[in-house]
């Protein structure tokens, strides 16, 4: 804050031209200092600051910015940066509780199926970031994509495009996805087979890649309560060897982690081995 004494030397600087001058100057002198009080107080004293702690950097011994949710660090110099910065980053921080994408519904008219004149309904549809991330998910898994593409600008685009305020996730957040989605339906598909009295059928084959190493398919097959027939791989894992004993060994210990007991009928090629592996599940 400027002292009187700095305020009369600004005055005392200017030339000599009346009383009325001179005091002129001091007024325009103080608006000046108070004008630069002012916006120092309004930078540091934003709301946006509330979602970050205040630090000065060792180095270059400026104010910088930390935020509170994510080691994401921003400047914090007012003059310099302002606090347009610490803005985007509060709404974009997925961490941040008072910007996370919040459910959005809409209310869309759709027609009956199979009444090309009928009246249309009014449904609400909601957005889910959510259910979002899983579709993205399926898709990679059913496209049989690599986890890359959701990097890919095409992808990108068109995500701006549909929902421009949906996070794109990374190819490691996506890997991970997929591995959940996995995980769930691996419990839906052992609930069924543990709780329904279907049998199943197995089919199964192993063989060698190029790098030497011992592969074993699993596959289920079933027909639920509704007569529609499904076919699974619940098994698809290297194996010590061809032996007898480790393919009977490996579908023992398959057929304990999804939890099938009404096993009807296993197929296999006629490799001698499988003869081993039968005789050994046999026994069991």
């Amino acid at each position: 804050m400027a002292t009187q004494e700095e305020i009369e030397h600004i005055s005392s600087d200017e030339p000599q031209g009346g009383r009325g001058q001179k005091r002129k100057t001091t007024r325009v002198a103080k608006k000046l200092v108070k004008k630069k009080q002012i916006g120092k107080e309004d930078a540091t004293g934003s709301k946006w600051w509330q979602y970050y702690e205040k630090y000065i950097d060792e180095e270059t011994n400026l104010r910088r910015a930390r935020c509170k949710y994510c080691p994401q660090t921003l400047a914090g110099e007012s003059y310099t940066n302002g606090t347009s910065g610490l803005k985007r980053h509060a709404q974009a921080c997925e961490h941040n509780p008072d910007f996370k994408m919040k459910d959005q519904a809409k209310i869309q008219l759709t027609k009956n199926d199979g009444d090309e004149g009928g009246p249309s309904e009014i449904k609400t549809w909601k957005f889910s970031a959510e259910s979002t991330r899983k579709a993205i998910a399926k898709k990679i898994i059913l496209d049989e994509l690599p986890f890359s593409s959701v990097e890919h600008e095409g992808f990108k685009n068109l995500m701006e495009t549909v929902c421009p305020n949906f996070k794109v996730p990374s190819r490691h957040t996506i890997a991970r996805d997929c591995g959940e989605l996995f995980l769930e339906e691996k419990a839906v598909l052992k609930s069924f087979f543990g709780n329904s009295k279907t049998r199943v059928c197995l089919t199964t084959d192993t063989w060698t890649s190029i790098q030497r190493i011992n592969y074993m398919c699993l596959t289920a097959h079933f027909i639920d309560e509704n007569w529609v027939y499904h076919k699974r791989i619940i098994n698809f894992k290297p194996i010590h060897s061809h032996k007898g004993d480790a393919i009977g060994r490996s579908l023992q210990k398959c057929l304990e982690e999804w939890d099938i007991n009404n096993v009807l009928t296993i197929t296999t090629d006629n490799a001698s081995s499988n003869d081993t592996a039968m005789t050994y599940l046999e026994v069991i």
